[in-house]
């Protein structure tokens, strides 16, 4: 059996439960949404995501659905400070 293939979708966090996270991204005025389960083996990285935070979530398609394996916190970074 082939190894499922890791896949990337970055956007906003528009619900999160225990058991799922919704994100939307919008391109080029085209908003599409997608649901994926988070499982005890989902890793989150730089923090716990919020709603209307900015995430990338790292997937597989599984038998239940999309599932993450990995959900990346995107902090904004500061504009650098005057001197």
């Amino acid at each position: 059996m082939q190894q499922p293939q890791d896949q990337y979708f970055a956007g906003i966090v528009t619900a999160i439960s225990e058991t799922s996270i919704t994100i939307t991204r919008t391109v080029l005025g085209k908003s599409t949404v997608r649901t994926f389960l988070i499982t005890p083996e989902t890793v989150t990285q730089g923090g716990k995501p919020k709603v209307k935070s900015k995430v990338t979530v790292k997937w597989v398609a599984g038998d239940d659905g999309d599932q993450a394996v990995k959900i990346i916190l995107r902090v904004a970074i500061p504009p650098p400070k005057k001197q």
